[in-house]
């Protein structure tokens, strides 16, 4: 297994828990900018109560949080 398929297992796994947190507007498996292997939380609007409630790692897999507005069906 790749480290971005593991990523991808460990993001499925806790997509739910994720998205119930209130401003989370999506979840994904991606790069950071050193190319490291990340679940991205993508949230309406970003702030500091947000934060707190986003855990930095899950499963040893690092989190970025990353703010998009809200998502819109088109």
């Amino acid at each position: 297994m790749t480290d971005l398929e593991r990523v991808r297992d460990v993001k499925r796994r806790y997509n739910r828990e994720l998205m119930r947190i209130p401003g989370v507007v999506g979840t994904g498996a991606g790069q950071d900018a050193s190319g490291q292997p990340v679940i991205k939380v993508y949230v309406e609007r970003d702030s500091p109560a947000l934060r707190r409630k986003i855990p930095d790692t899950v499963e040893g897999v690092s989190v970025r949080i990353v703010e998009t507005g809200r998502f819109e069906a088109r």
